[in-house]
């Protein structure tokens, strides 16, 4: 009898020793999940921030691209009217070389004071600074207030700066 309870408790006891290894098992099992989830949670907040941080940088940028074709909208239209402007004084310029007055110009056109002449009566072309240049020659128009110079060809525009401006990291 005494063997047969020997034997019984050191089944018991096997049982036992099995059950506390998978309870060890189970332990780091659980360990191992919660950190998982411990860093799952600290990428989710990771991405989260950084959701927010770009969807403020495309506000951002979009107000900015918003703001940049308004204003290439109006350099655009103020460009047309010196066209404009520009091709009107030419007509007068050239209906006022003694051929005539211009076909399609206005009265009120013809009596204005040519923009290229000074009260002095020197041409344009001795003002740098004036918008309009005849040239004595050709009897041409020059402008140097023309979207287009020609000495400037390599020119770059100020958008650059302004780009990098946008793009500056914050310091917050």
């Amino acid at each position: 009898m005494l063997e047969t309870l020997q034997r019984e408790v050191q089944k018991w006891r096997d049982v036992h020793d099995r059950d506390i290894s998978e309870m060890d098992q189970l332990k780091n099992e659980n360990k191992r999940i919660k950190d998982a989830y411990t860093a799952a949670g600290a990428s989710f907040a990771a991405l989260n921030q950084h959701n927010k941080q770009q969807s403020k940088a495309n506000l951002r940028l979009m107000s900015t691209h918003a703001a940049l074709i308004k204003s290439q909208e109006e350099k655009m239209k103020k460009y047309q009217r010196q066209v404009a402007d520009l091709k009107d004084e030419l007509k007068l310029v050239k209906g006022s070389n003694g051929r005539g007055p211009m076909p399609g110009t206005s009265i009120d056109q013809q009596k204005r004071p040519s923009s290229n002449l000074h009260s002095n009566g020197s041409t344009a072309e001795n003002h740098p600074g004036s918008g309009v240049l005849l040239k004595e020659d050709s009897g041409q128009l020059l402008s140097n207030n023309s979207i287009y110079y020609e000495e400037d060809a390599n020119r770059k525009s100020g958008l650059g700066g302004m780009l990098k401006k946008m793009f500056k990291k914050n310091d917050n």
